[in-house]
Order: C-alpha cells, then sequence, then structure tokens
C-alpha cells in the first residue's frame, strides 16, 4: 500500500527496541534519529538531542564509553581487521604501522616501548602473539585521540 504526505503517524512503526537494536557499519549520520530515542552508542558519545538544534556536542568521559568499546563486537572485528593489516609488516615495524594506521601518527618512544614490552611478556602466557596484536589494536582503536577529532 502506498502511503500518502501527511497520512498516519510519523515513525508509527519504529519502537525504541528497534531503534535502540541498530548494527550497522555506516558513519552516525546516516543512522535513523527518532526524536527521544538514539541508539546506545550514539546516546553513550554524546549525541545531540535530535529534536533541537546542535552546532556543537559536548564531549565527555565516562566509565560506560570504555566499556562499551571494550565489549562491542564491532571493535572487536575492526581491531582483528586492523591486526590483519599490521601482520602483513616484519614484526619490528607492527607497532609504528598500527598507530600509523589507527591514529595518523608515530608512537611516541614510551609508547612504543610500553608496546613492546605488552607484546613481549611472557608472564601473561594465556593470549597468543595474534590476540595480544588484536588487543593493542582494540586499544588503540579505544583511545580517545582516535575517537575525538581536534
Amino acid at each position: 500500500m502506498l502511503r500518502e504526505v501527511g497520512e498516519g503517524n510519523v515513525g508509527q512503526n519504529v519502537f525504541e527496541p528497534v531503534i535502540r537494536a541498530i548494527e550497522s557499519n555506516h558513519r552516525s549520520v546516516y543512522l535513523p534519529r527518532v526524536r527521544g530515542v538514539l541508539p546506545e552508542m550514539l546516546e553513550l558519545f554524546d549525541a545531540p538531542d535530535a529534536s533541537l538544534v546542535s552546532g556543537a556536542r559536548e564531549t565527555t568521559s565516562s566509565p560506560l564509553q570504555s566499556l562499551y568499546l571494550m565489549n562491542n563486537p564491532f571493535v572487536h572485528r575492526q581491531a582483528s581487521g586492523l591486526a590483519k593489516r599490521v601482520r602483513q609488516f616484519p614484526p619490528s615495524e607492527r607497532i609504528k604501522q598500527a598507530y600509523m594506521i589507527a591514529l595518523g601518527r608515530n608512537p611516541t618512544d614510551q609508547q612504543e616501548q610500553h608496546a613492546v614490552q605488552f607484546m613481549n611478556d611472557l608472564s601473561d602466557s594465556r593470549l597468543t602473539t595474534e590476540e595480544k596484536l588484536v588487543a593493542y589494536c582494540q586499544t588503540l582503536l579505544c583511545t580517545t585521540e582516535f575517537n575525538t577529532i581536534d
């Protein structure tokens, strides 16, 4: 049945659980915005109210944002993809390449030292070298520097 403009209720088939459960690989600009209901990710990361005009969004940092990024399957898939790209380089270049791909810059000496120490740490034998690389890549994707544009 074809609908006409002005017929029926706007968003008549959109329910809050449906909006909150949206999984998308698109930028948040292309996600549906229903007044008063945001997808969980947008809500956690301070998306402006859809019913107001907003020239800038507030920037906050909360434990829920960190937990979301640590446990979200999408973030883990992206970290795995980054690790796969980085694995193409020799082991001595992987940390620099991960920084270059994720953050567009080389790591500081201290950051590189911490990364090498993490990758070479034998006391944590629960993780394979590949799993450590994915975990490190996920750490880079969860940084404020990655998530915020200056």
